[in-house]
């Protein structure tokens, strides 16, 4: 099952909440589940990037598909670091709470 949703932390835990009762609902009526993917994993960093001069941050857009568990940081020496949001921990209960095939 792959799914992901919302913008913010608490928006993304209660759509992993919600997910996960109906994992667990189709695993009671007997239907093998065997995984649960968010994506995007990260903030997704848009192909242009590659193609013109801005930063990477500028090629970060908030909203609709992009709602990583993990933002995006740009350090001053140009290093990326992949920040976990609080929705992190959610997913992780989840992934225990629902015990995947």
């Amino acid at each position: 099952m792959e799914s992901s949703g919302g913008e913010k932390a608490e928006d993304k835990t209660l759509w992993m909440n919600s997910a996960a009762e109906v994992i667990e609902d189709l695993c009671k009526e007997g239907i093998p589940v065997v995984g649960f993917n968010w994506w995007p994993l990260y903030e997704t960093i848009q192909w242009e990037y590659r193609d013109n001069s801005k930063s990477v941050m500028e090629c970060i857009y908030n909203g609709g598909w992009n709602n990583g568990l993990y933002l995006i940081k740009e350090h001053l020496d140009g290093t990326l670091e992949r920040v976990p949001t609080d929705a992190v921990k959610a997913y992780k209960e989840l992934i225990e709470r629902v015990k995947l095939i």
